[in-house]
């Protein structure tokens, strides 16, 4: 659960004369690489049609993703797709910013608010808009992705390895990223930096420490799927994080 940190935030702007959304702007920070090998990181629209994405301008510094393929999304996705950066050692506390022109006078504001728990939105929209995923050994391949537990993993990733090892997977169900101790393999925390002040700051695990460890009330949160202990992260075991 250290592998990558990133931060995010989105902002919507919205037409003042029909107040339906015209641009998204999201912005990325690395904040931790505890990972030994190569990851990339990448984000999808799911359930946007690529047709209502007129334009997405990334700015990175420099940094370039090769699945990009000189092209504003990532080719041969179903959805818009946005890798921003194929290793995340080079790319720790740089500021990713990701411009989406989108299709005029059609979406609401409420379509574009990530994991927005609205029974009538997730009927009308998709909640997995903004879908975010580590690609796992980039360098040596594009077919192997980590997403928030049961989140969709995109068209390029290898099925095969569903269902393997610990994962508890059931692609034909819908079911995704979720292993047989119902521990996920990636997380989002709504309004939380990473930082060392505790309660306040999502404080990293140190390496090699098992969350269950740094963070003694994840588990009953993670078992329940989030029904429990939702302010998990404020009350680490300071022996077991990243304090200065």
């Amino acid at each position: 659960m250290n592998d990558m940190i990133v931060e995010y935030k989105r902002d919507i702007h919205k037409s003042i004369l029909t107040n339906k959304v015209e641009k998204i702007i999201d912005t990325f920070i690395p904040k931790h690489d505890g990972a030994n090998w190569q990851n990339g990181f990448g984000y999808q629209l799911t359930g946007i049609s690529n047709s209502d994405i007129k334009k997405i301008t990334i700015e990175s510094g420099g940094i370039v993703s090769q699945f990009m393929e000189g092209k504003d999304r990532e080719p041969g996705q179903d959805y818009p797709t946005i890798i921003l950066f194929d290793n995340q050692k080079t790319a720790i506390n740089k500021t990713f910013t990701v411009t989406i022109d989108v299709t005029q006078e059609k979406f609401t504001e409420t379509a574009f608010i990530p994991f927005f728990n609205n029974d009538y939105w997730e009927k009308t929209y998709s909640k997995f808009n903004m879908n975010p995923f580590i690609i796992i050994s980039s360098g040596t391949g594009r077919d192997k992705e980590a997403h928030i537990v049961k989140f969709p993993p995109t068209s390029k990733m290898n099925f095969s390895y569903f269902g393997t090892d610990s994962d508890v997977s059931k692609p034909d169900e819908g079911l995704y990223y979720v292993n047989s101790e119902n521990m996920p393999t990636g997380l989002q925390i709504s309004g939380v930096r990473v930082g060392t002040k505790r309660s306040a700051d999502f404080l990293v695990p140190i390496e090699k420490t098992s969350i269950l460890e740094a963070y003694p009330k994840f588990g009953a949160w993670a078992s329940s799927f989030g029904a429990s202990n939702g302010y998990w992260w404020k009350d680490p075991d300071n022996s077991k994080v990243i304090t200065q």
